[in-house]
């Protein structure tokens, strides 16, 4: 997304129709969005995440997108499981990857302690502020005991749809710390970036790693 394409903001209407709109944006624009996003290099991220995983470990890539972190994942011996909202993501992802990937809606994952770690990378900024805190709970569900989270967002202020029709919602690093707590993890290591692509440098990134805590 580019910060400057005037977005509008996102009313208690709009939120309603947030996940449709965004649903119907990666629908129609698969293919682009494959090609624009595939080749952006997250190496330096996937070191500091993959860290924290046991080496083998399964991987749930919440929002799998082009399947362009699931193909690292693999290719670093991890065993990464893709999910999206998007049939025709889905698709992509598992074609370029070769991992297994499944058309599951954030808001129903419904696994439990299948999972080493979550990488949800951009995907939970697509969600209103109301969903992310039962989705972290619900991804928290599907690790093991001391299992680790992976969460990026992009910093800034409120929410809108950007003019190509998908939602967005933006944190700066406080709130997004808290709900990360509030579903039940530990934070481990925090940092902000740049974005991988060249086009879009200028938006910054929240990027946090975390560990579930046991009952």
């Amino acid at each position: 997304m580019n910060r400057t394409d005037s977005p509008r903001s996102a009313g208690m209407a709009g939120l309603a129709d947030a996940s449709s709109s965004t649903l119907d944006y990666y629908e129609k624009h698969a293919r682009e969005y494959f090609e624009r996003t595939v080749s952006a290099d997250l190496s330096a991220v996937y070191d500091v995440f993959l860290k924290h995983v046991r080496p083998g470990g399964r991987i749930l890539d919440a929002g799998c997108g082009s399947g362009r972190d699931l193909k690292a994942f693999r290719s670093r011996g991890f065993d990464p499981v893709g999910i999206d909202a998007s049939d025709a993501l889905v698709n992509l992802a598992r074609e370029f990857s070769g991992a297994p990937c499944f058309r599951i809606r954030l808001e129903d994952v419904s696994f439990s302690s299948e999972f080493d770690a979550v990488w949800a990378c951009a995907s939970l900024l697509h969600l209103p502020r109301t969903k992310v805190l039962p989705v972290l709970q619900r991804l928290r569900r599907s690790l093991v005991d001391g299992g680790t989270l992976f969460v990026s967002v992009q910093i800034g202020e409120g929410e809108n749809f950007t003019p190509d029709g998908r939602f967005f919602a933006y944190y700066d690093p406080d709130e997004l710390l808290c709900l990360v707590k509030v579903s039940g993890f530990t934070v481990v290591e925090q940092w902000t970036s740049a974005d991988a692509l060249l086009a879009r440098r200028s938006i910054r990134w929240l990027n946090v790693i975390a560990r579930k805590m046991n009952p």
